[in-house]
This record gives structure tokens, C-alpha cells and sequence, in this order.
């Protein structure tokens, strides 16, 4: 696995250039690549959108809390793609 500060740096270099979408292995390795870029990046739009913490075959439905931080997350990323002459995008995400 590479570094979370090298992933941060590559991506921030693609920024430049082109919106970019990350998968993350999970949670954890997504959240702190959103803080890395946000650190190397403070005013470019980077958005963090949680894996869902329901359990696969599970029938139980995702916490409240983790539903909300998604459509959140969802919602800002949707309202920063329809700024006027918006700066490139980030958006991270993690496989489970």
C-alpha cells in the first residue's frame, strides 16, 4: 500500500487538471487521505462519502448517522458540481 502523504500528493497533482474520484481500501485509509488533501488543498472542494456500515447479508439497514453523513456528503458534492467555473473536484470514497 502506498503512503497515505504520496496518494494525497499524485491526486492533488491530477487536480489540477481533472476532477478525481479515489476508492479507498476502507473508512479509515479514506478519511485520512480526505485530510491529507484537504491539508495540501484547503480551498479545493474535497468530499469524503462514508462505505455503508450495514454488514453484507445482513437485513438491518444502515445507522441513521452513517445514512446521513452519506446523502450529506452526496448532497455537497451535487451542489459544488453545479457551481459556475467551479474548481476541480475530489471525492473519496472506500470499498468497505
Amino acid at each position: 500500500m502506498a503512503s497515505i502523504t504520496w496518494t494525497a500528493v499524485q491526486l492533488s497533482r491530477v487536480l489540477e487538471a481533472d476532477d478525481v474520484i479515489y476508492l479507498a481500501d476502507d473508512d479509515q485509509q479514506a478519511q485520512a487521505l480526505t485530510a491529507a488533501l484537504r491539508g495540501l488543498l484547503p480551498q479545493a472542494p474535497i468530499f469524503f462519502i462514508p462505505s455503508s456500515d450495514a454488514l453484507p447479508g445482513d437485513v438491518a439497514p444502515a445507522s441513521p448517522a452513517n445514512v446521513g453523513v452519506r446523502v450529506a456528503a452526496l448532497h455537497a458534492l451535487r451542489m459544488a458540481q453545479q457551481t459556475a467555473d467551479r474548481a476541480k473536484l475530489a471525492c473519496v470514497v472506500s470499498g468497505g
